[in-house]
């Protein structure tokens, strides 16, 4: 029933997405570098978007490119209702060796059981120097359940990059220490209310009334701080990696 619940609260605060009203507001302040890197992807690109949900970065690339969206059945019928170009599984990829020029694996890789073979397989897949975009979360919490299983520190990338055939070629660690810990304390908070609403705990009433406060001094606080002071990447909510197959 808490998982419905959260599905349905996420739906209804959507809306809110792009304001600091929004819990998770922080987690988009920080997007340009991925988009920057999906909209620089050379035009007649062939690209593979692994894990492609909804397939929202085939509006941000070149319309000559030969955009593919990839998903697992279960989650995207079962789950997201949404529609790939091609269902199934990320360790074995139905296509070609030597057939892709990017790879796009946006927030799937911590939902993959073993995620050496994933990138193996994707490698396989690409051609030689072609790219592979990769962005996971690193301190956030559990989400989609049973299917979440690891996380990766930026260091974790490299080692698995040099292991597997990759050139790591760039890194953009997301969030600052202020920002993530904020970021968390806003989850955390959204996720108490769901919890006592779902079990119909009288303090969610309460709770429901101060979260937009509490999520706007939050958030407004923690950008403030993270534009006045030194980067600092040691407590990232996420990180974005960018690969280049030998």
């Amino acid at each position: 029933m808490t998982q419905a619940l959260i599905r349905k609260l996420k739906q209804l605060a959507r809306p809110l997405q792009a304001t600091p009203l929004h819990p998770q507001w922080l987690a988009g302040t920080d997007a340009a570098y991925l988009l920057r890197q999906i909209k620089n992807i050379p035009a007649g690109s062939v690209v593979i978007d692994v894990g492609c949900a909804n397939k929202w970065p085939r509006s941000q690339i070149d319309s000559s490119c030969h955009y593919i969206g990839f998903d697992l059945y279960e989650t995207a019928t079962n789950w997201y209702h949404t529609k790939p170009d091609v269902f199934g599984d990320a360790s074995v990829i139905p296509f070609a060796s030597n057939s892709m020029d990017v790879a796009l694996l946006l927030d799937v890789l911590e939902h993959v059981p073993d995620t050496n073979r994933v990138l193996s397989e994707i490698h396989r897949a690409l051609k030689k120097s072609g790219i592979l975009i990769v962005k996971m979360p690193f301190l956030y919490p559990l989400h989609d359940e049973p299917r979440d299983y690891v996380r990766l520190t930026t260091h974790g990338f490299r080692c698995a990059a040099e292991s597997l055939g990759y050139s790591v070629t760039s890194e953009h660690p997301q969030g600052s220490p202020i920002v993530t810990a904020a970021l968390l304390m806003n989850i955390a908070l959204a996720r108490t209310v769901v919890v006592c609403a779902a079990n119909k705990n009288p303090l969610c009433v309460p709770l429901v009334l101060l979260a937009p406060l509490i999520f706007l001094g939050a958030n407004l606080f923690a950008k403030l701080l993270s534009l006045m002071t030194p980067p600092d990447s040691t407590m990232s909510f996420s990180n974005v990696v960018i690969m280049r197959k030998n």
